[in-house]
């Protein structure tokens, strides 16, 4: 857990639930030490609650959003590190769980973690009174939550059954990159430019080459990478821009039509560039 100060920002509250130790950093090295005796690859889980800035949280209301999140990730009885963070007028928390169960000594299992935590701001959102901020999967958290018979909740929501799927403007992944001086909107709106003028996958090639971008395969999608080896997945970049000004996004068969048919891996990529 990284935490820098500045100005703007500072940690107010700290709480190490379950542990020995007496700071976060002995508190992490434990969390460390207990999952060598394990086969978890991913010992820990880090999450962030971030309620809008005009919110009155009491304590009352922090302990009813960790009850909650914990419930529903089956995260109940683990050890973990709490940050109130203050930035920019703005409060939030972290908390970094080790998933270790001691009494079995092994990772409790975490899954659908993006669509559970939209179901928990959403479900949250109604009962502090806070805006309600429509996600990308809307219909799963109405199912879910009709499933658990959180039907005057499910009913409130209902009209979300019928909003668009939220685009997030940066992920996590984006948000290190800015961290690390990548221009994201410049290169957003460079992509889906050279998408626009093209009509076929040289033209595409070469409109990437002349903005100074090469495509490679990722890990798990194309991207699209920089002459000082930065890399952006392409679809998410040209969709989100695209959406911006109001035009369709395209589909991953259509930017995969345009693409090289044998992808270059990111480190050969970066080793051409």
């Amino acid at each position: 857990l990284h935490l820098k100060s500045d100005e703007n920002e500072r940690v107010s509250f700290v709480d190490l639930d379950g542990v020995l130790s007496t700071n976060i950093t002995e508190a992490l090295i434990e969390f460390a030490e207990i999952a060598k005796g394990t086969r978890a690859t991913k010992p820990l889980y880090h999450v962030s609650i971030s309620p809008e800035k005009s919110a009155c949280m009491t304590k009352s209301s922090w302990q009813q959003c960790w009850a909650l999140h914990d419930k529903v990730h089956n995260l109940e009885g683990l050890s973990f590190i709490e940050v109130e963070h203050q930035k920019k007028g703005r409060t939030h928390r972290h908390r970094v769980y080790s998933r270790i169960d001691i009494e079995t000594g092994t990772a409790r299992n975490l899954g659908w973690t993006r669509i559970k935590n939209e179901r928990i701001a959403r479900q949250l959102e109604v009962e502090l009174g806070h805006s309600v901020i429509p996600g990308k999967h809307n219909r799963a958290v109405l199912k879910q939550l009709r499933t658990e018979n959180l039907n005057i909740i499910a009913d409130k929501l209902s009209y979300l059954s019928k909003t668009p799927p939220a685009v997030i403007d940066k992920n996590h992944s984006e948000w290190q990159l800015i961290k690390r001086g990548v221009p994201i909107e410049q290169t957003r709106k460079e992509l889906a430019d050279c998408w626009s003028r093209s009509d076929s996958a040289k033209s595409f090639e070469n409109a990437l080459a002349e903005k100074g971008y090469m495509i490679a395969q990722g890990d798990k999608v194309p991207v699209a990478v920089s002459l000082d080896g930065k890399a952006i997945p392409v679809l998410r970049a040209i969709n989100v821009a695209r959406k911006k000004v109001g035009e369709k996004p395209i589909r991953k068969a259509e930017l995969n039509a345009m693409l090289p048919q044998n992808l270059l891996d990111f480190e050969s990529a970066y080793d051409f560039l």
